[in-house]
């Protein structure tokens, strides 16, 4: 399916983020997404434009006070995207970067994402708005059928691949970001999770530490005589396997629990030529990384803490 992005140009940063959640969408071809960046150099700006919408069948709109302020986003854009709704050839989905008065025009009669509408610069995680967008996008993508008609008018040309795949080089911020992007979803889920576990009947929870470079908590079990664990969750350090790694020891997140064992679990960005990702240490020196996501991150770590305060998922 085409997905035609309409923003503004004051958006950029959104835009990229949204594409970086769209990746898993475009590897499983459930959509194509196209913007004025796929213009190429001669071309009549207004005719590819139109050509491209036209040939849409989602028009992803993300709205902000400069969106809704542009006169050829909201009046040419938006407006052809509302015939075209009207005639059941596209489906519009608002997507709100920014507060702004939004329901005062005719987006309000759509379904506003992420969820309620609540603008993603207001939820404490930009990734975890972005998600329900993607989630809400294959949900509804799903249901329809694939696309396979070509995008190009006149003459057949021989068929392109729908998806490209592009080799990148990622240097040292963008390295450091995705890192810090995971910490800090680590410790979202995790206090979510120590929230919802203090419902159990004499089960305590602690955050003690939280800032940029280290998360600590605690959990109590009092129905057990002095069971307790603690969690030390840091970025980067200088232990012996951090030392041994390809990668720099500052691109990863270490746990761990006072048990007096006093193992370090580690997980370490790491890259290939397309995308950054996460590794189990242990299978770092394997030549086939398996790659491991936030979620199977948390749900490891999650685990093996309840276990150690009697606690059985």
């Amino acid at each position: 399916m085409k997905a035609f992005i309409s923003y503004s140009h004051q958006d950029e940063q959104n835009l990229e983020l949204l594409h970086r959640h769209l990746a898993q969408l475009k590897r499983d071809g459930l959509i194509n997404t196209w913007t004025d960046k796929n213009i190429l150099a001669g071309q009549e700006l207004n005719d590819t434009i139109s050509s491209a919408l036209e040939d849409s069948q989602l028009f992803l709109a993300l709205i902000s006070p400069d969106y809704i302020n542009s006169n050829y986003c909201y009046e040419k854009e938006f407006e052809t995207a509302q015939k075209m709704q009207k005639q059941n050839k596209i489906t519009i989905i608002p997507i709100v970067l920014e507060p702004c008065d939004w329901l005062s025009t005719p987006f309000k009669d759509y379904k506003g994402l992420p969820k309620d509408g609540k603008p993603v610069s207001d939820w404490s995680n930009k990734n975890t708005a972005m998600l329900d967008v993607i989630q809400n996008i294959r949900n509804l993508i799903s249901g329809y059928p694939i696309d396979v008609k070509p995008t190009t008018k006149g003459k057949s040309k021989s068929t392109l691949p729908s998806n490209y795949k592009i080799k990148k080089e990622f240097d040292s911020l963008q390295k450091i970001d995705f890192q810090a992007e995971g910490f800090n979803s680590l410790k979202k889920i995790l206090t979510e999770n120590l929230k919802e576990i203090e419902v159990i009947e004499n089960i305590k929870t602690r955050v003690l530490n939280d800032t940029n470079e280290q998360f600590i908590a605690t959990i109590v079990n009092r129905n057990m005589v002095q069971t307790e664990s603690k969690i030390t969750i840091s970025k980067g350090d200088d232990s012996p396997m951090a030392q041994m790694m390809a990668n720099s020891s500052q691109y990863r997140l270490s746990f761990q629990f006072d048990d007096r064992r006093g193992n370090i679990l580690g997980y370490s960005v790491t890259w290939d030529d397309f995308d950054l990702f996460w590794v189990r240490e242990g299978d770092f020196f394997r030549r086939e990384k398996e790659k491991v996501s936030l979620d199977d991150i948390a749900n490891e770590i999650w685990v093996d803490w309840l276990e150690k305060v009697g606690i059985i998922v």
